[in-house]
């Protein structure tokens, strides 16, 4: 059996300030959320590496990533740690520097919140794939969102502490070389596999 990594970040701290999720979407009213954190796996499937990386918020002002509490909403999920490095370098860049304003490159893979898929029919808590991420600087701190050519699908209004600056800074820094390390040791594993492995008959 291949070994299964995984990892999950501390909360990343959005300041005293009211945090929400889901505003101007399906229209739901949006909830309030107190930070974000990145949980992610990786492991060895049919000869390739799979990765799974879900950016989630804390919808507990005492969520504790150690107990295994309800109470966190999937935002995002991606299938390797750039793009969730491109987003939280994004939120960062919106909180510090004014005015700024970016469609980041790609596309993006969301979900609509608990409240969305109460409030409609046509919402779902299925992964919603080939979105635009666009993120801002607001007056009190930033606003993301994922959204299609029809709606938006996700948005978080938000502001990081000075604490929530510093801990996403360490949070990509650390998804980064557990990454590394990570795709290291399955890489490994796979050659080594494949070198134990019998020849076929047909190269007997």
């Amino acid at each position: 059996m291949s070994e299964h990594f995984g990892i999950t970040t501390d909360l990343i701290h959005f300041s005293d300030a009211p945090a929400l999720l889901g505003v101007d979407t399906n229209g739901a009213a949006p909830q309030r959320v107190y930070g974000i954190f990145v949980e992610a796996e990786m492991y060895e499937y049919e000869g390739d590496i799979t990765q799974n990386y879900w950016l989630k918020l804390a919808t507990s002002s005492t969520f504790d990533k150690s107990s295994s509490q309800p109470g966190a909403e999937h935002f995002m999920w991606a299938s390797d740690v750039q793009r969730i490095d491109l987003f939280l370098g994004a939120i960062v860049s919106a909180s510090v520097v004014k005015g700024w304003n970016r469609e980041l490159n790609g596309k993006f893979d969301g979900y609509q919140n608990i409240a969305q898929v109460e409030f409609s029919e046509d919402a779902t808590e299925e992964c919603w794939d080939n979105l635009s991420c666009r993120v801002n600087s607001t007056d009190g701190g930033f606003e993301a969102r994922l959204y299609n050519k029809h709606a938006t699908l996700a948005s978080i209004y938000a502001a990081l502490s000075d604490k929530g600056i510093d801990q996403a800074l360490d949070a990509v820094k650390e998804l980064r070389e557990w990454a590394d390390k990570h795709q290291r040791l399955l890489y490994k594993s796979i050659a080594e596999k494949n070198e134990n492995e019998p020849a076929s008959l047909g190269m007997r």
